[in-house]
């Protein structure tokens, strides 16, 4: 009897948890496609408002179903398209468009890419079990690619770190210092992006900065002291292309650079607190563009 409470219990936890996730969904205002009682097969169904209410003949808790639960990618499309691609040549011009677009981060591309990809699959003499991948790589698309997928949703505080791993022995310990600043502020690293130097570092901010999922960014590097006035001139140049970058879109930026003019022996002293406080500033400003939105 004790066991058979110990497994209801748990089973309850489960559910509860998984109704965590149904209902902090809902909230923001995504819709699940799948509510579950147990897992699929389903043993009774009902559709509501586009969310399919079920009974699972698995009894092992809950199961939600949350459109884009990750970002889309290259790699996860082609895991569920291959087989089916390997079968019907017609579906290679339409993959690689969509490969494309992904990998260029063009969502609305890749979308517009569905039609034509539903209709080549519907006529293609496919395979059962290539058949049921490629339906899966449809939906993983479609899903990902909607407004309401949960990796588009805005949760303030997505941040991208950019960092110039010219010096790497300086900068490598500025984006570990960042990464756990921003995680211990309850913020998301979006993603992390590394360039050659501190030159290139303001066409790539000017791209990601424009992502409407990216809320600001932090900049880090070291420019370092040199016999002519080589590295003040990069760094001016640097620095007044990121701040026109803000006042373009309206998003805040951490600078965490180093210099010019900063020694080796200064920079190793203040790689740490550089990066901590480029976490900081940017946290800190976007909060009070926020207010006053």
């Amino acid at each position: 009897m004790t066991y058979l409470v110990v497994i209801l219990g748990l089973l309850l936890l489960i559910f509860l948890h998984e109704l965590g996730h149904f209902t902090a969904a809902r909230a923001v205002g995504i819709r699940p496609r799948k509510f579950y009682v147990g897992f699929p097969p389903a043993i009774a169904k009902v559709t509501r408002n586009g969310v399919e209410y079920g009974i699972g003949a698995i009894p092992l808790g809950g199961y939600v179903r949350i459109p884009g639960m990750h970002r889309p990618a290259v790699r996860d499309f082609d895991l569920w398209i291959r087989p089916a691609m390997h079968e019907e040549a017609a579906l290679v011009p339409i993959v690689q468009r969509i490969r494309r677009a992904l990998d260029a981060s063009d969502f609305a591309a890749a979308r517009a890419e569905l039609p034509a990809l539903r209709s080549t699959l519907a006529q293609a003499p496919l395979a059962a079990a290539a058949a049921r991948q490629a339906d899966r790589a449809v939906r993983e698309l479609d899903e990902g690619t909607g407004p309401d997928a949960y990796w588009r949703q805005r949760t303030w505080k997505r941040l991208v770190v950019i960092a110039a791993d010219f010096n790497k022995d300086i900068v490598g310990p500025m984006i570990e210092a960042a990464r756990q600043e921003i995680e211990g502020a309850g913020a998301v690293l979006h993603e992390l992006v590394t360039v050659p130097g501190c030159y290139e570092i303001p066409l790539v901010a000017a791209r990601c900065i424009a992502q409407p999922a990216v809320d600001g960014l932090v900049i880090l590097g070291y420019i370092e002291r040199g016999e002519t006035l080589h590295g003040e001139v990069m760094g001016h140049v640097v620095h007044r292309a990121l701040v026109e970058l803000q006042f373009q879109l309206g998003k805040p930026m951490g600078l965490g650079i180093i210099g010019p003019g900063a020694t080796p022996e200064q920079a190793m002293v203040r790689k740490a607190d550089y990066a901590r406080a480029a976490v900081r500033a940017v946290l800190r400003v976007g909060q009070l563009l926020k207010n006053d939105q």
